[in-house]
Formats: C-alpha cells, sequence, structure tokens
C-alpha cells in the first residue's frame, strides 16, 4: 500500500493541497475510495481513504490509527556527523535514517569545512529533514528522525547516552562487541579530514570509546554508513 508522511496532528479527516495533492493524484495517480498508509513521524500510522479529489485538493478519511515499531529498533541511535558538503550530507542523513538512526546532530569541528551562517544553516536543516522524511517514507519507518541545530564536537562528547562510540582511523580497536544490553547509543563521525589529536585527546577524557572502521582511510560518507552498519549489527545481539 501507498505510505504518505503527514506531519503534524491528523483527525478524523485530513485535506491535502499544493504539492501533497499533486502527489498523490497525478503521481500516486490515486482515485476516490484508494487505500493508503499516512504516517506522522513519530512512529503513528493511519489508514487512511481517500474520500473526495477536487482541484489540487484531496481528502482522506482516517479508517484505523496504530502505533508501528516494526522497522525500529529496541533502543535510540544518536549520530554525531561533523558538518560535511552539502551532497555528501544529504546522502548521509538518507543512509542514516534507512538503516534506522533516531536523531542526527550536525557538528562543528576543527577541521570542518563548510562554515555556514546561521540562516543557511537552517535552510540546510529543513532540507535534511526533507530528505529524512523521504526515506523514512521509502523504508517503512513511521519515524522521521530529528535534525537537530548544529553543536560543537564538546557539547556532543557531553550527550547523555550509555554507550557512546567515536570513530577514528587510528584507533586500532575494531567494533566487535555486542551492543545488545544499551538502550542509547551515540555514534561520532568526523569531516572530511578526519578528528584533530586534540579533538580524539578530548574524547578520551570523557572517557568515549574510541574504535576503528579498519585500515583504509573512507570518505565521510562511507565512513557514516559502515559505521553505522556495524552498529546496527551489533544491535543484533539482544
Amino acid at each position: 500500500m501507498r505510505r504518505i508522511y503527514l506531519p503534524g496532528r491528523i483527525s478524523h479527516t485530513v485535506t491535502l493541497t499544493g504539492k501533497s495533492a499533486h502527489y498523490l493524484t497525478d503521481v500516486l495517480r490515486l482515485t476516490p475510495g484508494s487505500l493508503v498508509i499516512g504516517f506522522d513521524g513519530r512512529g503513528v500510522e493511519y489508514t487512511m481513504k481517500v474520500e473526495a479529489i477536487g482541484k489540487q485538493v484531496v481528502t482522506l478519511a482516517v479508517m484505523q490509527k496504530q502505533t508501528s515499531s516494526v522497522c525500529e529498533w529496541p533502543g535510540r541511535i544518536s549520530l554525531f556527523q561533523a558538518l560535511a558538503k552539502a551532497d555528501k550530507m544529504d546522502r548521509i542523513v538518507r543512509e542514516a535514517t534507512y538503516l534506522g538512526v533516531s536523531v542526527i546532530i550536525p557538528m562543528f569541528t576543527q577541521r570542518v569545512i563548510p562554515r555556514l551562517k546561521e540562516e543557511r544553516f537552517s535552510r540546510r536543516q529543513e532540507r535534511w529533514q526533507r530528505i529524512a522524511a523521504e526515506a523514512a517514507r521509502l523504508c517503512g519507518r513511521a519515524i522521521v528522525p530529528e535534525i537537530c541545530p548544529i553543536i560543537n564536537l564538546e557539547e556532543a562528547l557531553e550527550w547523555p547516552a550509555e554507550r557512546r562510540i567515536f570513530f577514528w582511523e587510528k584507533a586500532g580497536q575494531l567494533l566487535q562487541e555486542p551492543l545488545g544490553n544499551f538502550f542509547e547509543i551515540a555514534v561520532y563521525i568526523g569531516p572530511e579530514g578526519g578528528f584533530s589529536e586534540e579533538e580524539v585527546n578530548l574524547a578520551r577524557k570523557k572517557e568515549v570509546s574510541l574504535r576503528s572502521l579498519g585500515p583504509r582511510i573512507l570518505p565521510v560518507e562511507t565512513a557514516a554508513l559502515v559505521a553505522l552498519t556495524l552498529v546496527t549489527y551489533q544491535l543484533t545481539f539482544r
């Protein structure tokens, strides 16, 4: 059944206009009586029927409401990603959503290349939220990861998590231990130039676990994908 993202409060009926209505009628080719699954991005799904179609207006009726966690991990994964260039960050947000991340927090680190002003970052944040919503729709998730405001590394290392994993190419030790006993897991990924020695020492001081992704230097978007794949694999040992 077709899936659509419906952020905000959903009552007994929903009226869609503009691009949302165009998507249902001209892209999905729905007609009155068609059924769709709507999700609110917070874990609730709605079975809905197309009641009426007007000019750039579609009315949906809610038939059933249910909480969906079938695609979610029992715990929460928070991705702390050093800000990457636009196309790379887009891919990281998309792949992180596919892999079950709950929240994505962009970070400023010493070697971050993009230095976005507040207004420009706000537009990027909105874009990444749309990318996360579309990725959640495609992979069947009812939860859309939150894209948080950007913070610095020191703030990120204070994040309250049961297990904090700082991926660094010189760590020497791979991630091999099961993570099934932890509910809150924080993952830290550096920028294109990697974390500096000073930042690594700060992570050690904060008692964050340092782990390697292997002997090769990986592009930032590949590093994020590999790290999250390893973490989600280890989460299966519950």
